[in-house]
């Protein structure tokens, strides 16, 4: 009787440590998976197009943060606006407001009805016209005050667009990849558009100098415009970008799909 417990508590002790074995084999079987899958997107036509999508608008973002105060308050003689400090900075405070705006209470009534990708694509395309109407208040003839509004409002009226893409682009990037791939995308895209926004400033600064200096003397479009036709090309950029994205990116990557 004794032999045969002594027995039975060897052979409960094998299976027990057989099954810790299985369960570590399917353990680590499941971690190889994993890591395969997390290096999926890196080869990923879908995942390459968002990330470089994103890469483009951080850089014309961050380019239009340089470019602003430098032709805003370059001399209107090589078609600056001539501002100074305090018009700077009424122009600056609006920014926040606009954010927002478009956060909180634009962009759920767009995505409710048009979905991320169409969302993005739209306001890209609204986005385009104020590049081009920007330039223009340089050769307004009104007074510092008017002209001083007028960019406040054309640069808002392209944040608000440009900030609607933004929020549409940070869903499509968690669409692009499985739930358990969204951490190590994310840090890759996030990684990747850093170059963006190291490239546009750094850019865009001799950009507008020259364009304000040897390119004023040659004229449109490589005076004053010249930056803002860059800032433009960069828009096209993205637009076609999404336009080869695929309608199935509307929805999380995890979900079936009709």
């Amino acid at each position: 009787s004794c032999c045969g417990r002594t027995a039975g508590s060897y052979s409960e002790l094998a299976a027990s440590e057989g099954n810790e074995e299985e369960n570590e084999e399917v353990s680590s079987a499941d971690a190889v998976g994993v890591g395969k899958s997390s290096r999926a997107f890196w080869s990923d036509r879908t995942a390459r197009l968002v990330s470089l999508h994103l890469t483009l608008t951080e850089l014309m973002e961050f380019a239009n943060m340089g470019l602003q105060p430098l032709w805003a308050s370059a001399p209107r003689e090589v078609g600056g606006l001539g501002f100074g400090s305090n018009e700077l900075g009424v122009l600056m405070s609006t920014a926040a407001i606009v954010i927002i705006f478009a956060q909180l209470f634009a962009y759920p009534r767009l995505d409710g009805r048009l979905g991320a990708l169409q969302t993005m694509q739209l306001c890209t395309c609204l986005e385009l016209p104020w590049w081009l109407l920007m330039p223009s208040i340089a050769g307004w003839s009104h007074g510092s005050t008017a002209r001083l509004w007028g960019l406040a409002v054309l640069s808002r009226a392209r944040s608000v667009f440009a900030e609607l893409k933004f929020c549409a682009l940070l869903l499509l990037i968690n669409n692009a990849v499985r739930s358990d791939q969204r951490g190590a995308f994310n840090g890759f895209t996030t990684a990747v558009s850093g170059v963006g926004k190291v490239v546009g400033p750094a850019l865009i600064a001799p950009l507008f100098a020259w364009s304000i200096t040897d390119g004023e003397a040659l004229g449109f479009p490589l005076n004053h415009w010249l930056a803002f036709l860059c800032c433009a090309g960069c828009t096209v950029g993205t637009l076609a970008l999404g336009q080869r994205m695929p309608a199935s990116l509307a929805l999380p990557l995890d979900e079936p799909r009709e």
